[in-house]
C-alpha cells in the first residue's frame, strides 16, 4: 500500500513538473521570437538554445531546434550548420510536429552540397523516408518537387516526371507549380523529345502568365528549344548591339552571359559589364593580366579564374575562394567540382567546393577544360579533338572532332558551340551531336576579323570576341 502512494505521489510531481516545464520553455521560445524580429539574433539563439538544453522533454525543443537550423540556413547561409540542427528533430523528436519539415530541410541542404552521384542519391533517399513516415505533411509538396529534381539530375528522368506529376496533380495551387513546368520541359529535351518540351512550356505560359521570373525563363527557353527544332539555323547578326562597334575594347579574349543576362568581356584593360536596364554592374577588383578564364556556376552566376585562385561571384551565400597554381582554363560541373587546368602540372586539377585537391584527369598538355552538366569536356593536345568524361570522372572517349579548335562552350540545355578554324567557324550542334549551324566568318557576310571566345545566354543568342577588331558580336 506504501509503494502503491509512493508511485502516486511521484506521478503527481511528475505531472505538475512538466506542464510548468512547457510554460517556462514557451515563455523562453516566446521571447526568442521577438528577439529574432527585432534583429537581436545571438539573444534569440541563446534563449532557443536554453529551451533545448534545460526543456528537452517540452514540446518546445523540436521547434526550438528547427528555429535554430532555419536562422543558420536562411540568414547565416550556413547550410553545414544548420543541417546539424535539423539532423537533430530526426534524430531526437522523430515524432514530433517539426520532424517532417527537418526532414524535407535536411534534404535540400543535402542535395545542394552533394559532391557526387552517390550523395545526391542518398538525399533522395531521405525524401522517401519522410513521404512514407509523415504522408499528410505541410512539405509534402516540396518535397515531390525536390524529388523531381534530384531524379532529374540523376537522369531518372521517367521517374523524375512521375514525382512532378503527382505534384501537379495532388497540389495544383502550389507555389512549386511554374518550376515544375520549366524542369518537366527540360527533361523533356534532355530526353530527346523537343516537340513535348515545347507544349509543356506553352501551356507554363497559358496558365501562369503573372509569374515574371517563370514566364521569363519558358520564354527563354522555348526560343533556344525552337533553334534546335530547324534542321539549319539561320543566325543574324545583331547590328544594335551596343558592343559590337569595332575598337569598343582593347584587344579582347574572353566572353560569358550569366543566368541574369550580365555579360562580361575581358580585355587588356581589365573586366567589363555589360548589364540590363535596372541591373548594377558587379564590383570586381582585378588585374586584367591575371584573369585567364570565365565560366559559369551551377546557378549561373560568375566565376572567375585567376592565374593563382579562382573567385565567384554569387548572388546569394557564400562565394568560394579556391587557390590554384598557374590557372589557363577553368569549368565548374553541376556539383560544384572545379576543373583547372594548370600549367605547372600540364593537366586538368579536380577540387571540390572548398577547394580540397580530389585528382588528375590525366589528359597532359590539354587545351582547355568545359563543363556540361555533370560532364567535363576537355580539348585535347591536338586542339581538334574534345575528349569527354561522365559524371564520375569516367574517360568515355572523343565526343567531337574539328580542326584547330579555339573556344567551346554549352548553352543551358547542352548544345554545343565550338570556334574553330583558327577562328574563322563557329559550329552549333544539338545536344545529341547533330550540326545544327556553320557561321563562315572569313567570306566576308560578317565584319569580324578574329573569333576568340564564345558564350550563349538563356534564349540561344551566341556572342562572340572579335580579338582583332575590338569588338564582341551578337548572333540571333
Amino acid at each position: 500500500m506504501a509503494q502503491k502512494l509512493l508511485f502516486l505521489f511521484s506521478s503527481l510531481i511528475i505531472g505538475a513538473f512538466l506542464p510548468a516545464q512547457d510554460t517556462q520553455a514557451e515563455n523562453l521560445f516566446n521571447n526568442a521570437a521577438t528577439f529574432m524580429a527585432a534583429g537581436k539574433h545571438q539573444d534569440a539563439l541563446k534563449d532557443y538554445q536554453a529551451i533545448v538544453d534545460n526543456y528537452p522533454n517540452s514540446g518546445w525543443a523540436d521547434k526550438a531546434l528547427l528555429e535554430i537550423g532555419h536562422f543558420y540556413q536562411h540568414v547565416e547561409k550556413n547550410v553545414e550548420q544548420a543541417l546539424v540542427y535539423y539532423t537533430r528533430i530526426k534524430e531526437e523528436h522523430a515524432q514530433s510536429e517539426s520532424a517532417p519539415t527537418a526532414y524535407y530541410f535536411s534534404s535540400e541542404i543535402r542535395e545542394h552540397l552533394a559532391n557526387n552521384r552517390t550523395e545526391l542519391d542518398g538525399a533522395g533517399n531521405d525524401l522517401v523516408r519522410m513521404i512514407g513516415l509523415y504522408p499528410d505533411s505541410d512539405k509534402e509538396a516540396d518535397a515531390l518537387y525536390l524529388m523531381g529534381k534530384i531524379n532529374a539530375r540523376l537522369g531518372n528522368f521517367a521517374l523524375a516526371q512521375s514525382f512532378l506529376q503527382q505534384l501537379l496533380l495532388y497540389y495544383p495551387q502550389s507555389e512549386l507549380i511554374p518550376k515544375s513546368f520549366l524542369l518537366r520541359a527540360r527533361i523533356a529535351y534532355y530526353s530527346g523529345n523537343k516537340e513535348l518540351a515545347m507544349e509543356i512550356l506553352a501551356r507554363m505560359q497559358g496558365h501562369f502568365p503573372s509569374d515574371r521570373s517563370s514566364y521569363q525563363a519558358s520564354m527563354e527557353m522555348g526560343r533556344l528549344i525552337e533553334r534546335m527544332l530547324q534542321d539549319q539555323i539561320s543566325y543574324s547578326l545583331d547590328r544594335e548591339f551596343p558592343a559590337s562597334t569595332p575598337k569598343t575594347y582593347r584587344n579582347p579574349r574572353l566572353v560569358q552571359v550569366t543566368n541574369n543576362g550580365t555579360i562580361a568581356v575581358v580585355d587588356n584593360n581589365g573586366l567589363h559589364f555589360l548589364t540590363r536596364p535596372g541591373q548594377e554592374a558587379p564590383r570586381v577588383n582585378v588585374n586584367a593580366r591575371d584573369i585567364q578564364d570565365l565560366a559559369l556556376t551551377p546557378q549561373g552566376d560568375l566565376a572567375i579564374g585567376l592565374s593563382d585562385r579562382i573567385i565567384t561571384l554569387a548572388e546569394e551565400g557564400n562565394a568560394p575562394s579556391i587557390s590554384v597554381s598557374e590557372l589557363k582554363s577553368l569549368a565548374i560541373d553541376d556539383f560544384w567540382r572545379f576543373y583547372a587546368l594548370e600549367d605547372r602540372q600540364k593537366d586538368t586539377m579536380l577540387y571540390d567546393r572548398k577547394g580540397a585537391f580530389l585528382r588528375k584527369l590525366g589528359v597532359e598538355k590539354s587545351g582547355m577544360v568545359r563543363c556540361r552538366d555533370q560532364e567535363v569536356w576537355i580539348l585535347g593536345p591536338d586542339d581538334d579533338s574534345l575528349i569527354r568524361f561522365d559524371a564520375n570522372i569516367k574517360h568515355i572517349g572523343t565526343a567531337a572532332s574539328f580542326d584547330r579548335v579555339k573556344d567551346f562552350c554549352f548553352d543551358s540545355l547542352g548544345n554545343l558551340y565550338v570556334i574553330y578554324n583558327k577562328g574563322n567557324n563557329l559550329a552549333v550542334l544539338s545536344r545529341e551531336g547533330e550540326r545544327r549551324a556553320n557561321l563562315d566568318f572569313k567570306n566576308g557576310s560578317f565584319p569580324l576579323r578574329q573569333a576568340a571566345s564564345v558564350a550563349v545566354d538563356r534564349s540561344g543568342s551566341i556572342y562572340v570576341v572579335d580579338s582583332r577588331g575590338g569588338a564582341v558580336y551578337r548572333f540571333f
